[in-house]
């Protein structure tokens, strides 16, 4: 097994979670159905848009059922069979592969303007990530979940010693 299956994979490829190779080689006919089937339009991504539309987990799915149809079709999958390989960290991989599918259809000087969108969104998304750990791990956000805790463990207590029981539930933590 390969330690660290980015580092080997061939472009435009991603494995399944149970380890079955995929290929997303993107021709004209698979511009087409993706356009004709799920409305996803590959010429839009010079623009931008393509990047935005395929951070949706559904709309990716949808996506990589057109482009692997053939492969599905030859394995004897059905669609959804297929989805249920596209877990957690395959979503990922093969987001990154599908994308370079795309960007290997175009010409070299889109390729090239493409290529370069696509390594400043995939920088963008890891800092994202980055700061929102930093956040999430920071001692204001434990203060705010204590505070939180007490609040509520006060208001059951008042309820509970009221004798009036509740009069309404206790509001969800934050």
């Amino acid at each position: 097994m390969v330690a660290n299956y980015e580092e080997f994979r061939p472009r435009g490829t991603f494995k399944d979670r149970e380890g079955n190779q995929w290929s997303c080689v993107v021709s004209i006919n698979d511009v087409k159905r993706l356009r004709d089937l799920i409305g996803l339009d590959v010429m839009s991504a010079v623009e931008g848009k393509f990047f935005e539309a395929i951070a949706d987990p559904i709309l990716l799915c949808d996506a990589l059922n057109v482009v692997c149809m053939a492969q599905i079709e030859r394995r004897g999958l059905t669609n959804e069979q297929f989805g249920l390989l596209l877990l957690g960290d395959t979503i990922e991989q093969a987001a990154a592969a599908f994308v370079e599918g795309v960007i290997d259809f175009f010409p070299s000087q889109r390729r090239q303007i493409l290529t370069t969108l696509w390594e400043k969104q995939t920088a963008a998304d890891k800092k994202l990530m980055a700061a929102a750990l930093t956040r999430i791990r920071s001692p204001q956000v434990d203060s705010l979940i204590e505070r939180q805790i007490e609040k509520a463990i006060t208001e059951l207590d008042a309820a509970l010693t009221s004798g009036d029981g509740f009069t309404s539930p206790p509001e969800p933590l934050a």
